[in-house]
């Protein structure tokens, strides 16, 4: 994904946080990525003040995935979003 992906939480444990520059709205990352039968989850209902959100981000956990699941899993998100 390059650099079309930053990364918040690289150290965070069992998920990261995805803000994903491809145009796609939250929603539409949310969906796309349920088309390849992955699932990201929406972070909007956390945000404080949505007025500050950029609407292109997702959470992705991956604390009962093989290290096989989550590059296959990574290449399904980067086919649908790019």
């Amino acid at each position: 994904m390059k650099d079309h992906v930053k990364i918040y939480g690289k150290n965070a444990g069992f998920h990261i946080l995805l803000e994903i520059n491809n145009g796609m709205t939250e929603k539409e990352l949310i969906e796309s990525a349920k088309k390849v039968d992955v699932r990201v989850y929406s972070v909007s209902k956390y945000w404080l003040n949505l007025q500050r959100y950029s609407n292109n981000m997702v959470l992705i956990g991956f604390s009962s995935l093989s290290e096989e699941d989550i590059i296959i899993g990574t290449r399904l998100l980067s086919s649908v979003w790019f």
